[in-house]
């Protein structure tokens, strides 16, 4: 064979090797293409499950956190949902719920937190002297939890309470806690004729009694020739004081205020006046305002009192 021929040859099997390399080499490519791209679809879930996980966990800071109204969320430490990976040590956390409502001013929330807590084994004499998990109100409504295992139910009239979450520089971790977190509705509100003829009304009660230095407010705003009847199953709010005079002094009241076009009236009542239906208590005018106050001194059991809205023949 010629030079000549064996160049060309040559040429035609270079060709040959090139265009197979560069076929494994676009099959190579396109591999690792997909490979990528699965993998960037690994890490955008990765992504999109993280950020939505840390929402919620507890790390060692302090800050407020709003929850709207009658809703509820998971907090955990840290470790994630399941609590893979023990708590942080040394860790000091305050996180201070709360929550408002601005659609009816009249409404009042509480807080119910459930759950459970693992700590460590070793022994302690309280819980300041180990990991804790603390829940606080405003009313001194105070709870601890520690130990290898706990769990967790508290509940609170307050519209805010602290959650404290303390571990010790020189104990062993443990898995640590999850809880959930719900806002409720406790009493009061805006009713009107839409809303039904029947209702309750009634204090909440927090340990068997109504919580000190609490308002509950209810107000009824109800067409013409309408008019509200509000009798109670149960009534038991703490006695009057009397002075020398005769005269008395509720401490722990329920009021009624009703207006008209001449006057506004108020009515209070306290005690046991109202139990067992002794006394009903009739709203005349298109609007009636019913408001629950206790004091900071002896609480009771509370009201429960059923109202109906009754319409009149024109």
């Amino acid at each position: 064979m010629t030079s000549a021929g064996m160049v060309c040859l040559l040429l035609a099997c270079f060709c040959l090797t090139s265009v197979a390399a560069g076929a494994d080499l676009e099959a190579s490519a396109a591999a690792a293409a997909g490979e990528l791209s699965m993998r960037d679809s690994d890490f955008g879930m990765r992504d999109a499950f993280i950020p939505e996980s840390r929402r919620y966990i507890g790390h060692c800071d302090t800050k407020n956190i709003f929850m709207n109204a009658g809703y509820s969320r998971y907090v955990w430490s840290y470790g994630y949902t399941n609590l893979q990976q023990p708590y942080l040590a040394d860790c000091y956390m305050k996180h201070v719920y709360n929550t408002k409502v601005f659609t009816d001013p009249f409404c009042k929330f509480g807080f119910k937190v459930t759950g459970e807590f693992e700590s460590h084994p070793l022994p302690y004499t309280t819980c300041y002297d180990t990991d804790y998990l603390l829940f606080n109100d405003t009313y001194g409504n105070v709870a601890m939890y520690c130990g290898y295992f706990s769990e967790i139910s508290w509940a609170t009239a307050d519209d805010q309470f602290e959650l404290i979450f303390s571990t010790k520089a020189d104990s062993p971790r443990g898995r640590g806690w999850k809880i959930k977190i719900e806002s409720f509705k406790l009493c009061g509100g805006a009713i009107y004729t839409a809303d039904g003829p029947t209702g309750v009304l009634e204090t909440p009660v927090q340990s068997g009694v109504y919580p000190p230095n609490f308002l509950c407010t209810w107000y009824f705003q109800t067409t013409e020739r309408t008019s509200v009847k509000i009798g109670c199953d149960t009534f038991s709010l703490t006695d009057p004081i009397t002075y020398p005079n005769g005269t008395s002094y509720c401490l722990d009241f329920i009021s009624f205020t009703s207006e008209s076009l001449y006057a506004t009236e108020t009515v209070q009542y306290c005690s046991d006046s109202l139990h067992n239906n002794n006394h009903v208590v009739y709203g005349a005018s298109s609007s009636l305002l019913v408001q629950f106050r206790s004091d900071d001194t002896d609480q009771d059991t509370g009201f429960v009192c059923n109202y109906e809205l009754i319409q009149h023949a024109n």
